[in-house]
């Protein structure tokens, strides 16, 4: 699956993808944030969510005041809304809030979508298990549901060295049989 500009591909999805694509509907995150450019990343559109997991949105914005004061605007009013200066990135903002039982998390960074790292990591792990197939899936998910978060889980996977997010990066430079032969091994 591909990050995701249109979402409605999550309404023919498993359970969790199309409550993921009601919820998402219903507040009209995409609709609201078009502005910056959003896209959905991460576990829930490669099927491997686990209970635990949140609801990823990259944005595009280039000023942050701005950006909060429309995230509080759109969504001020939701369970547990917190919004802050990223610990990664000081010129970078992260919203999180709780609907309907779901977390979501929106990111909003002064890049282009496909220069965010959040953008970079989906590419890869998708990339990584399109390649590697199901039962690697399987392996993911397990690791997840056990405590891991979805870039360690696929470090472990792959015997990636070194920092798992820099590590999930660096399969830029894999070709496609390197990450078969490692997500066998």
């Amino acid at each position: 699956m591909s990050p995701a500009r249109d979402i409605s591909y999550l309404s023919r999805g498993t359970a969790n993808q199309q409550r993921a694509h009601q919820c998402l509907s219903e507040l009209k995150i995409l609709e609201s944030l078009a502005q910056y450019d959003p896209m959905l990343v991460g576990a829930v559109c490669l099927d491997i969510e686990t209970p635990q997991s949140d609801l990823d949105i990259i944005c595009e914005a280039y000023d942050v005041e701005r950006f909060e004061h429309d995230l509080r605007a759109y969504f001020g009013n939701l369970e547990r809304l917190s919004i802050t200066r990223s610990s990664t990135d000081p010129k970078a903002m992260v919203c999180q809030f709780f609907f309907k039982g779901l977390e979501l998390e929106i990111f909003g960074a002064p890049l282009p979508i496909e220069s965010q790292n959040g953008y970079l990591h989906f590419i890869q792990i998708d990339r990584s298990i399109r390649l590697a197939g199901s039962a690697f899936r399987e392996r993911l998910r397990a690791l997840k549901c056990a405590g891991m978060k979805t870039e360690p889980a696929l470090a472990t996977l792959l015997s990636l060295e070194g920092d798992p997010y820099q590590a999930v990066l660096g399969l830029r430079c894999m070709t496609d049989d390197e990450i078969v032969t490692r997500a066998g091994s």
